[in-house]
């Protein structure tokens, strides 16, 4: 728990006109004497789910049962609006906060169109997929982050040796996190001979490049912006629910395809894919709906407007 020094200065000095809360914060207080005296709204956002809070009986029922819940509802009447970043912190904001689904509305986490277009309008993907070894007509999977045991990588890097299609390539971007480097070895040995190449680290624009090239973005389990950012590159989703991370709100236009937790096998995505790849006329389908998704839903222009009640 903190609480942020001279918040009142400041709102004093910048006069907002919308003041955002990233969580439940202490400096509630501060931003409802501000909005009383100079009148603005207040807005909170939240992210927080079984998942990624409240990870023990402590957490769960004294802070967010008793301490953020009563700061909330002692200052939620000053609130203009209350979002929430996926369904599940829906879930979290209704059973721990005891916030009414109908008081919520979600906000999901966007991706940036303007520079989805910069990027595919200026990569020559022929020649970049030329320089990986990669045809013009293959298909091409993409996955990575910060790689872990969490993220299960190595499902899909099993699914695609089972696969075992000349065709079919998997670019596995990012590098080991803080204490995975057995088995980001692990991985790099089963990937072997399979047409699996590893791009290690990339810097923003070259993560980009690489979705421009690639036809199918697959990330086995742990939640990530990742979802929306290969959607705004309008490239179907495949992705493996691993507890309360249903992805099935970015499912606007059926280009997202959910694995169950039981189901996150190689056996699985491997069905999956090979249904996507032959299946006449599917994954043009699923890009389509994919770049509709991007523009209409994730758009930062549109989250900007719901954001502020201009939807």
């Amino acid at each position: 728990m903190k609480k942020f020094e001279n918040v009142y200065k400041i709102l004093c000095t910048e006069k907002p006109d919308f003041i955002f809360f990233n969580a439940i914060q202490l400096n509630f207080k501060e931003a409802v004497k501000y909005k009383k005296k100079e009148g603005c709204n207040i807005i909170l956002y939240s992210e927080i789910d079984y998942s990624n809070s409240a990870q023990n009986w402590l957490s769960l029922n004294i802070l967010h049962k008793i301490i953020w819940r009563n700061v909330l509802n002692r200052y939620k009447k000053h609130i203009f609006k209350i979002f929430y970043a996926t369904p599940a912190s829906s879930k979290f904001l209704l059973e721990v906060y005891k916030i009414p689904v109908n008081e919520t509305k979600l906000l999901p986490l966007g991706c940036d169109c303007s520079l989805s277009e910069i990027i595919k309008g200026k990569i020559d993907r022929n020649t970049f997929r030329e320089k990986l070894g990669v045809a013009k007509d293959d298909i091409v999977l993409i996955t990575g982050g910060k790689l872990d045991q969490r993220k299960r990588t190595e499902v899909i890097i099993e699914a695609v040796r089972l696969l075992n299609k000349a065709h079919l390539h998997l670019i596995i971007f990012g590098a080991p996190a803080a204490g995975a480097d057995q088995y980001f070895n692990q991985l790099k040995d089963r990937a072997a001979g399979h047409n699996i190449q590893f791009t290690g680290w990339l810097d923003s624009e070259a993560f980009y490049e690489y979705m421009a090239i690639s036809d199918i973005a697959v990330f086995p389990a742990s939640q990530s912006v990742l979802w929306q950012q290969a959607i705004g590159m309008h490239l179907p989703l495949i992705a493996g629910d691993s507890g309360n991370q249903d992805m099935s709100y970015l499912n606007f236009n059926e280009n997202v395809i959910k694995i169950e937790q039981n189901d996150i096998t190689p056996t699985k995505f491997a069905e999956t894919l090979e249904k996507i790849i032959s299946v006449p006329g599917l994954l043009d389908k699923m890009k389509k709906g994919a770049e509709k998704t991007s523009k209409e839903n994730l758009s930062y222009d549109i989250i900007a407007k719901m954001s502020i009640g201009y939807e």
